[in-house]
């Protein structure tokens, strides 16, 4: 028994210790690598967030400019229904001011597809009945109608 004791107590092999080392450099490695790994990921995922926030810029542009050119033409049409309004040099100012308006935004493009839904829908598009004959005139008797 007294050479168990002495087996126990002995040092490391010099191999064992090297072993050791390996194992202990090969487990930072593999930590280090996991690590680089994962930055490198949160880099990329930043990067591309990035990226998309300045690509969606030119469309928030737009928007912005398109929202503007709405609001422009909405003043006017509301000017141009002001009932206190009775002097025909304002009202013919109105007019002009709202048709601008209406060509700023017709010109301006949409950024996104309910942009385009208010484009058309406040435009004055053409309703069949523009043609026909004012209250109290017959197709006859109507100035605008050729014979």
């Amino acid at each position: 028994m007294p050479n168990a004791t002495v087996g126990a107590d002995a040092p490391a092999s010099p191999k064992s210790a090297i072993d050791a080392e390996i194992s202990r450099l090969q487990c930072d490695k593999i930590v280090a690598d996991v690590l680089l790994e994962e930055a490198t990921a949160r880099k990329k995922k930043a990067a591309a967030a990035a990226a998309e926030v300045e690509a969606e810029e030119p469309k928030r542009r737009a928007s912005r400019e398109f929202g503007e050119a709405h609001y422009a033409w909405l003043t006017a049409k509301a000017r141009i229904e002001d009932p206190n309004v009775e002097d025909d040099d304002l009202a013919r100012l109105g007019l002009e001011a709202e048709a601008a308006a209406e060509r700023r935004l017709m010109t301006t493009p949409a950024a996104w597809p309910d942009q385009v839904w208010q484009k058309l829908g406040r435009s004055r598009p053409f309703s069949p009945m523009s043609w026909w004959p004012a209250s109290g005139e017959t197709q006859l008797s109507c100035s605008r109608w050729p014979l």
